[in-house]
């Protein structure tokens, strides 16, 4: 083999999947799994990021996911008690954000039109006031576990649909950590994109 011709071989390329998801939902009551804040509501508006980054399992592909939550809106008690428990039904709305960069995605039958899936993933959420109790904290951790289903439309967009069980808490930072677990529903708009990673 001559030196000049290995030189001027061209490099390989190969495609990786990834999507960028247009995110919007909103909790359904109250759950008591660790948290037991209740008479709360959340809205959320964000993006999703996916990324095809770990090999299958079976007929199971296994993504990266991470969320861009720049607009939460929680709607919880105005009024609590010398013991930190809520009274009547005014409600105050308290504005916040979340970042929640490691997640993962379990995605069944990826070549299907209609795929299931299950979601996990985590982060940190920041709100203007304390949240859930006025001797709590700004500052709180994210959770959620869940499941949806994707449907593709065309090569480019698809439509997303799911459930997931949506945890805040302080983790205890504060004087006062009540806790959040909602049940939450959500819908996204979904852009394929291939981006094309050079191998040498």
């Amino acid at each position: 083999m001559v030196h000049g011709q290995a030189l001027d071989m061209p490099a390989k390329t190969k495609t990786v999947d990834s999507e960028i998801a247009d995110i919007t939902g909103r909790s359904v009551g109250a759950l008591h799994i660790y948290g037991y804040a209740d008479d709360c509501q959340l809205q959320v508006t964000g993006l999703q990021y996916v990324r095809h980054s770990f090999g299958h399992i079976g007929p199971v592909r296994v993504d990266y996911m991470g969320e861009v939550m720049p607009l939460i809106t929680l709607h919880q008690p105005a009024r609590f008690n010398h013991l930190l428990q809520s009274v009547g039904k005014q409600q105050q709305t308290i504005y916040g954000g979340d970042i929640a960069p490691a997640g993962a995605r379990l995605l069944l039958f990826p070549r299907a039109r209609l795929r299931p899936y299950f979601t996990g993933a985590g982060g940190v959420a920041f709100f203007g006031s304390p949240i859930l109790s006025p001797k709590a904290t700004r500052l709180n951790f994210s959770a959620e576990f869940g499941a949806g289903f994707q449907y593709r439309i065309n090569d480019r967009m698809q439509m997303r649909a799911g459930y997931s069980v949506f945890h805040l808490s302080n983790g205890d930072t504060g004087s006062h950590n009540p806790a959040l677990d909602t049940n939450f529903i959500y819908v996204a708009m979904v852009f394929k994109q291939k981006p094309i990673w050079r191998v040498w």
